[in-house]
């Protein structure tokens, strides 16, 4: 099956946060245009360029590198009104959804959780789409956006939000009523 560009561009976060020094946590991060055509910068958490490249403490928040999402912004072209997209392997933070809001982008696609969620808060405020990645409803939108009649075995269908349209559906109105629902 073809993959999405949620998926290519999600791979290529995970791809570039290999590059990352940090002992706890490597975070990848890809800015494209909405229309998906162009990806327009890429970071990774990490030091100072040129200078030291390894943690300066193990204790969470305080290694000492700038993280993904900040590097990536750091080289966007903030003049070009192009409607953009970051993908990042980890739930940005407060600061970084600071700065992504500060930065114009429309939509935030992340793989894992953060350990605190004002991020997330911050950016839903702000009326930025955010999308928690995960490959299995990635594959299953794909699937319905194109008709597609096979199904792999090993994919369960359950009936879909239709409010988020992410979230497997828990209520009986067809809402999954879940903290993070939001329509898109």
């Amino acid at each position: 099956m073809r993959p999405t560009w949620n998926s290519i561009y999600m791979d290529l976060a995970k791809s570039i946060a290999r590059r990352s020094t940090c002992n706890r946590l490597q975070v990848g991060c890809v800015i494209t245009s909405r229309n998906n055509e162009r990806v327009l910068a890429i970071g990774y958490n990490g030091g100072p360029k040129g200078l030291h490249n390894e943690c300066i403490s193990n204790e969470p928040g305080k290694c000492g590198h700038l993280h993904a999402e900040i590097n990536a912004l750091i080289k966007l072209d903030s003049t070009n009104p192009t409607p953009k997209v970051l993908y990042v392997t980890d739930l940005p933070c407060y600061s970084c959804a600071v700065a992504i809001v500060n930065a114009g982008i429309s939509k935030v696609v992340y793989d894992r959780d953060y350990r605190m969620k004002d991020g997330l808060e911050l950016l839903r405020q702000a009326g930025i789409d955010v999308l928690h990645y995960n490959e299995s409803f990635d594959t299953l939108a794909e699937i319905i956006k194109n008709d597609v009649t096979y199904v792999p075995e090993d994919m369960e269908l359950v009936p879909m939000c239709k409010v988020c349209r992410v979230k497997p559906c828990k209520g009986s109105d067809d809402h999954c009523h879940a903290e993070e629902c939001i329509p898109f």
